[in-house]
């Protein structure tokens, strides 16, 4: 009986001062300024936006369309994701017109610079992966897809915001279409409609 008591003492014991030890560590990370990501989240609010990318290939204008969603930061960083697709007049190298349907998403992560100005300047980067889809021949390729993005938004209300951006389409993986992967290469024009929560 004495040896179990004894053991169980030692037990109490074992876990009062490894419980003294954790309480202390944790105060001197307190006074220490103790920092992680959560904890420089103040505000968190979030919205989805319908996307318009106007560019040119071959003399011939045409519109990529789609729409995306994110989780606002502290009112200036963003992260989420997107969606593009449309239809882009290509010649091959064997110099015969093609239409191809171009269709990707990904992520989007972007920054907002002072969004209580009625204008505001903004930047962002999507990267998104999809298809490559000539329209005739039903060939495909796999394609990767980099848009770096500045802007500027306006506030309509406290709830629509409208974004005139400048970006920059890099396309990798043009391989089996017969197309140089330059043809999609291209400046855009973005205008942005942004629906949501902003604190």
């Amino acid at each position: 009986m004495n040896k179990f008591l004894r053991t169980i003492s030692i037990t109490i014991t074992c876990l009062f001062l490894q419980f003294s030890t954790v309480a202390q560590t944790e105060t001197i990370e307190e006074k220490a300024g103790f920092n992680s990501l959560i904890n420089r989240i103040d505000d968190f609010s979030g919205f989805g936006s319908f996307i318009l990318n106007f560019g040119s290939n071959s003399k011939d204008g045409y519109v990529l369309s789609g729409g995306g969603g994110a989780a606002l930061l502290n009112n200036t960083y963003y992260i989420g994701g997107f969606g593009l697709s449309g239809n882009i007049n290509t010649i091959d190298q064997n110099l015969i017109r093609r239409s191809v349907d171009i269709n990707y998403g990904g992520f989007w992560l972007g920054y907002i610079y002072k969004k209580d100005m009625l204008i505001h300047p903004t930047g962002s980067i999507k990267l998104g992966w999809g298809k490559a889809t000539t329209q005739n021949t039903n060939v495909s390729d796999n394609i990767f897809a980099l848009i770096p993005q500045v802007g500027a938004e306006i506030n309509i209300t406290k709830w629509i915001k409208v974004e005139l951006g400048f970006s920059y389409q890099l396309v990798t993986g043009i391989n089996l279409i017969n197309i140089d992967a330059s043809q999609f290469r291209k400046p855009h024009i973005g205008l942005d409609f942004k629906f949501g929560w902003f604190k």
